[in-house]
């Protein structure tokens, strides 16, 4: 188990196998996959719960690359991806242990400019809603076949925890919707300054959920209860965290907490959490800033949970 300590020693040093698949280069000099530009994938999904299969489903799409996505630096020198979200799928399991669930992908073009583009997806999955047990944890693994060319990857259900407008800290400085972030999506971690590579992005809605409201200044976020935050005592679950408490911010300071409200969860709105790529198990390397405030990853909010500190 981590230890959950407060951060005033930790390295920084700034998972998921690599899921873009390769395709055959425009013979052009140009990419083949822009904006509207047609092209075709299957999301082959089998569901699971604690290893015991709850069902499986074939997702097939034919469509567009859709217009007005985002830039987003790769970290390599010249390079560069085009992210841009498609409309949620109605997905619908081959069993009635889960009812149905939304499939919710992004195309992903890898170096946008250049005739060695790549195309891509990413998937997560939404709507907890349809679960047997609220506290059931589910397991998605796809294989997802983007014009012809297959990768695998693995999704876990239910567990997320920041509002989905929540403005995340990239790498370059900017900030995007935790809504929009894709995995292979670099951040900055505030703590250590690293830049740390998105492993995973999970997805679920705000239905059944303990929320709380916590600000400070002009920052004001809603988190699930177990969210973890950094504060001047020790890294606390957001529903922990009390007014007047210190809390670590953005900009490396800390501050007072001003605004704590209970809130039930929209379930017209959803939920995030990012697993991070982190260079080790410490704490501090599972760090990204969320709304203005130093948060934890999903693997942190995990240890948090786990622990058995008297004052969680």
């Amino acid at each position: 188990m981590r230890k959950l300590s407060v951060l005033t020693l930790c390295s920084a040093f700034a998972a998921l196998a690599a899921y873009a698949a390769p395709v055959t280069p425009s013979t052009t000099g140009a990419c083949r996959y822009k904006p509207g530009m047609p092209f075709s994938a299957v999301v082959q999904i089998s569901a699971s719960d604690k290893e015991v299969a709850a069902g499986s489903a074939t997702v097939k799409i034919q469509t567009t690359i859709p217009a007005g996505g985002r830039i987003a630096k790769t970290g390599k020198k010249g390079q560069s991806r085009y992210i841009a979200p498609l409309d949620p799928m109605d997905v619908h399991l081959t069993t009635d242990k889960l009812k149905h669930f939304d499939l919710m992908a992004s195309v992903i073009v890898e170096n946008p400019d250049s005739a060695d583009c790549e195309i891509s997806l990413d998937t997560a999955v939404s709507s907890r809603s349809w679960a047997q047990q609220d506290t059931t944890s589910f397991t998605f693994r796809s294989d997802v076949a983007v014009e012809g060319k297959h990768t695998a990857l693995v999704v876990s259900g239910f567990v997320s925890c920041l509002d989905q407008d929540t403005p995340i800290l990239l790498a370059d400085g900017s900030h995007v919707p935790i809504r929009q972030i894709v995995r292979g999506d670099r951040i900055r971690n505030p703590k250590t300054g690293a830049a740390v590579e998105v492993a995973e992005v999970i997805h679920g809605t705000q239905a059944d959920e303990d929320m709380v409201r916590i600000g400070f200044g002009n920052n004001v976020v809603l988190f699930t209860a177990w969210h973890p935050l950094v504060t001047k005592s020790g890294i606390k679950p957001a529903r922990a965290v009390m007014l007047g408490d210190m809390v670590l911010g953005e900009d490396g300071a800390y501050h007072a907490v001003t605004v704590r409200e209970p809130f039930m969860g929209d379930a017209h709105r959803s939920v995030f959490n990012l697993r991070l790529k982190a260079a080790s198990e410490e704490d501090c390397d599972h760090l990204m800033s969320a709304g203005g405030f130093v948060t934890g990853d999903f693997s942190l909010q995990n240890s948090l949970k786990a622990s058995d500190k008297p004052n969680l």
